[in-house]
């Protein structure tokens, strides 16, 4: 059985072999602000932080179905200083599927790389993995 995907939405703004910083929508309509933090040494996943921007920050009304498309970088600067609520540290493949997040403490430090990421994330890893 797989997941529903996180986010019905991506809007990038930086892209390599999939989006690296950009807005991402969920079905329920809240949109966070992605930005890369490392890849994985084999290059097949990706750790990012995100944030819960509290305004709407998809400003250009495009079709609904469209799931993916691009952010210009006078949309990206405005978002980059939006206001944000809840932070997430999250490892995913390179288009943001099979996203595994972890809420990040209001005053902790953003992870720096893929390995520190890693680390916040290990116990959900692990608790994936066992039987349920």
């Amino acid at each position: 059985m797989h997941a529903p995907p996180a986010f019905t939405r991506i809007r990038a703004f930086a892209f390599y072999d999939g989006p690296e910083t950009g807005l991402a929508k969920t079905a329920a309509g809240d949109i966070y602000r992605f930005e890369e933090v490392g890849e994985s040494r084999h290059r097949r996943y990706r750790a990012y932080l995100l944030e819960r921007v509290l305004e709407d920050a998809l400003t250009r009304e495009t079709d609904p179905d469209v799931a993916f498309d691009w952010i210009t970088a006078s949309e990206w600067e405005r978002v980059r200083h939006a206001p944000s609520g809840e932070r997430y540290v999250g490892i995913s493949d390179l288009w943001l599927r099979g996203l595994v997040v972890n809420r990040m403490e209001p005053e902790a430090p953003s992870p720096s790389d893929f390995a520190e990421a890693h680390a916040l994330l290990r116990s959900k890893f692990f608790s994936a993995g066992q039987p349920g």
